[in-house]
């Protein structure tokens, strides 16, 4: 203890004897103190700065995902939206080719079973797209909606005529009947339709033996049914949609 107290005497004595002036010393202390500070200050204003651009580049971030989800978005309603156009379009295509008589269409086996078959991927083609139609757009576009629906409700029936039409027999019984009276008239074996499709004459009247009263109507509904598909009845309804995607996607490109 002695010992102690003895080295804190030669310290003061050596403190008192220094010839260096207090202001130094004070200095000398305060100096690194003040240095220390600073460099605590300047390391949390930094840590702060690079924690502010660290929010602000998650926030970019965010933005640039919300961005492109929306862009994506509109890409996606685009193909859905020109999808439910190009469903409904294919009734229009399919039924034009029964445009000049629908009787042509059941004058050969081969020819009538092939469109059948066309018209039932077509009915279901339409049945997806008016689901996607009514899910996809707004409830306030009544207009749009009452396309659709009176497309499909005109096209449905139509179909299940034809079908009746041919499942029932009646389209084959008429042809075979037509057949006999073609080839009593111009001596063309029955079924020989290259010897049939050659002689126009006989062509033509095995078209209009064909023709009854059933496919005078079914022809009136076809008429009825190309004609919903106008511009000013169908496409400008869908203008509105396809013409705003074009646009922000042109604007955004």
């Amino acid at each position: 203890m002695e010992e102690l107290v003895q080295k804190i005497d030669e310290l003061m004595k050596n403190l008192n004897s220094n010839s260096m002036p207090l202001w130094i010393s004070i200095i000398g202390i305060f100096v690194p103190i003040l240095l220390s500070a600073v460099v605590i200050i300047i390391t949390i204003y930094q840590h702060k700065k690079n924690k502010s651009l660290q929010i602000l580049i998650n926030d970019k971030n965010e933005e640039l995902q919300k961005t492109l989800s929306d862009k994506e978005l509109r890409v996606q309603m685009h193909g859905d939206i020109l999808s439910i156009y190009d469903g409904n379009s294919m009734v229009q295509s399919t039924l034009g080719r029964a445009s000049k008589g629908i009787a042509i269409m059941f004058a050969n086996p081969n020819l009538t079973f092939q469109w059948y078959n066309e018209l039932l991927n077509v009915l279901h083609i339409l049945c997806q797209a008016n689901n996607r139609a009514f899910l996809l757009l707004p409830q306030s576009d009544n207009d749009l909606r009452e396309v659709l629906k009176n497309i499909f409700s005109k096209f449905n029936a139509l179909f299940a005529e034809i079908d009746d039409y041919i499942n029932s027999g009646l389209a084959d019984s008429i042809r075979q009947q037509t057949w006999s009276k073609i080839n009593a008239t111009y001596g063309i074996l029955i079924d020989n339709y290259y010897l049939l499709s050659i002689n126009k004459n006989a062509a033509d009247d095995f078209i209009k033996l064909c023709s009854n009263e059933k496919t005078e109507i079914m022809d009136n509904e076809i008429k009825d049914i190309l004609e919903l598909f106008k511009y000013d009845k169908f496409d400008k309804y869908f203008e509105p949609y396809l013409r705003m995607y074009s646009e922000e996607k042109r604007i955004n490109a």
